[in-house]
């Protein structure tokens, strides 16, 4: 398909950026991991899954993200949760991204997928009551769950996934339910810092960050520094660009979007962006119906991602894999594009 034909043409470039790369070493480690995500990838979209194969992968996706949120819930009971540098009890799973102590955002970020699967899931006709009751309780929990991260990012993306479910499906009973009971369970648990917080209009240091790679763009945007070397472009911003702000180096873009084009130039974007835009045409294209939550968990994972370095993470992937085995699953049982309709 589309889709796969440019992931293959982004990893070819990064590939190949290793020759112009600013930090060659760097660039060839991160195309390793994104060369075996992508053969990952191509392995998902190859497997002739059947629906029923398809249902296990959804119940184990809200069922998981549901036992993490659940284990938030716990810590937010026993007042253990984990505390960051700043001193602000958020959530966070080990090893998610921000070495042993984790990243309360990319936690929030890799819950969006099972919230938006069992949200869908809980208004399919004809399930049971069991199974209706374990998709609320997974929508329940895994909410509850991004809102102890304190993640901006991820609490707007949870409000999208809930806003384009109650727009689709024509009936916001049970999502405007899940919505107030996520942020009434949460927030009588939440700690007097998590929610000053919230309160807190800033960028949290990520407007230096994309003004200093802005200020590097014309040196870099046409043609990429190399896959890896946003941390070497910014060191080099901070020291040599006279505007800069900023009394820290190397840090990660902050944005998948402005770290492609600075890494991987315009012709990276251009690659990254299709690909994703064309999943999201081909689900949007199937009945509402035959989603599966898919397209809702690619919308939330295009919001966080405009404020995370995470295209070499493995919950970015399953997303774009789980979309994947949405639009094959669909082709096989005879779904055609372009019947989208409200149900």
């Amino acid at each position: 398909s589309t889709p796969t034909t440019l992931w293959l043409l982004l990893l070819g470039l990064a590939a190949a950026s290793v020759s112009w790369s600013i930090n060659p070493a760097a660039s060839m480690d991160d195309t390793y991991v994104l060369g075996s995500l992508v053969v990952f990838y191509l392995v998902v979209a190859l497997y002739p899954f059947t629906s029923q194969d398809l249902s296990i992968v959804r119940d184990g996706i809200a069922a998981g993200t549901g036992a993490t949120g659940a284990y938030a819930l716990v810590l937010a009971a026993a007042s253990n949760l984990p505390t960051t540098n700043a001193g602000v009890a958020r959530f966070e799973v080990t090893g998610a991204g921000g070495g042993e102590g984790g990243d309360p955002n990319i936690t929030a970020a890799a819950l969006l997928l099972g919230f938006s699967v069992a949200l869908h899931s809980a208004f399919q006709p004809g399930i049971s009551p069991r199974r209706r009751t374990f998709y609320v309780l997974a929508t329940v929990l895994s909410g509850a769950g991004i809102t102890l991260t304190a993640s901006r990012g991820g609490l707007l993306a949870l409000i999208a996934v809930v806003l384009y479910t109650v727009l689709t499906r024509g009936s916001g009973v049970v999502a405007i339910l899940a919505l107030v009971t996520v942020f009434a369970s949460a927030l009588l648990l939440v700690p007097d810092t998590l929610a000053e917080r919230m309160d807190n209009t800033g960028t949290t240091g990520r407007s230096q960050i994309w003004e200093i790679a802005l200020e590097s763009c014309p040196e870099h945007c046409a043609t990429g520094s190399g896959l890896g070397t946003f941390p070497d472009v910014h060191e080099r911003g901070v020291l040599t660009i006279p505007d800069a702000t900023g009394d820290k180096l190397r840090f990660e873009a902050h944005s998948i979007w402005l770290e492609t084009l600075v890494e991987l130039g315009v012709l990276g974007f251009i690659l990254l962006s299709g690909a994703l835009l064309l999943l999201g045409r081909e689900l949007w294209r199937l009945p509402v119906q035959a989603r599966h939550g898919a397209l809702a968990g690619l919308i939330a994972l295009l919001i966080t991602s405009s404020f995370l370095s995470n295209a070499l993470f493995k919950y970015f992937w399953l997303v774009v894999m789980y979309g994947t085995i949405v639009v094959n699953v669909s082709r096989r049982h005879g779904v055609k594009a372009g019947t989208a309709q409200r149900a």
